[in-house]
């Protein structure tokens, strides 16, 4: 006959067995709540409108993005099967085309690189001239009306004007200029994943960057 100690021996282990099974099921479901909890929380945001008529509203849904997120960061951080990468990396996706749609509101410094993007394309020196100097009345369009510090002429270097002029000329909005901003952090959430795979690290690390509000 087993004795008692084998008995609950065999009981301890197996319980342990279905604790391990039932972790990945838990921290995909808690990943994929967090996510939506988000969501709810991005859209909140994105109808809010013009949020510097909201800032009470808008520091309540950001302190309550912060908190999902740094739940998130806890359990992928402590526990992180492979197959919640697409999770993190989809509901990342989701969060930036919710608030794409947004107004510029907080910063209005993407009308200026409109503006300097503008001006290139029709032979002027985004250096040379202010927004506001009088050789530039014939060119103001909507997006001068909204450029910040119009005596002050450009200050950001020669090859992000370049990259400036080339957004202009390839999409001449503030959406187009949204979409690059979109690509190149799409492009470095991919060289950080690269990094954590050469380095040997937990992949699940990425929600630190690609959850951050």
């Amino acid at each position: 006959m087993r004795t008692t100690l084998q008995k609950q021996t065999d009981y301890t282990d197996h319980l342990s067995k279905d604790q391990l099974q039932s972790r990945p099921a838990f921290s995909v479901i808690s990943l994929i709540l967090l996510g939506f909890a988000s969501i709810a929380f991005y859209l909140q945001i994105l109808l809010l409108g013009d949020l510097r008529q909201r800032i009470p509203e808008f520091l309540g849904c950001y302190f309550v993005l912060f908190t999902i997120y740094l739940w998130a960061a806890f359990r992928t951080h402590h526990y992180f099967p492979k197959s919640l990468l697409w999770a993190i990396l989809g509901f990342a996706l989701l969060f930036r085309l919710i608030l794409f749609f947004s107004e510029p509101c907080l910063s209005d410094d993407i009308y200026r690189y409109l503006w300097e993007g503008y001006l290139q394309s029709h032979g002027v020196n985004p250096f040379k001239y202010a927004p506001d100097a009088p050789e530039l009345v014939p060119l103001r369009n909507d997006a001068w009306v909204r450029v910040n510090n119009k005596d002050a002429s450009a200050i950001y270097p020669p090859l992000l004007q370049a990259v400036h002029a080339a957004a202009f000329v390839l999409f001449r909005s503030a959406w187009g200029f949204k979409l690059l901003f979109l690509l190149a952090e799409a492009a470095l959430i991919w060289v950080l994943l690269r990094l954590l795979k050469l380095y040997g690290r937990n992949s699940g690390n990425i929600v630190f960057y690609a959850w951050n509000p």
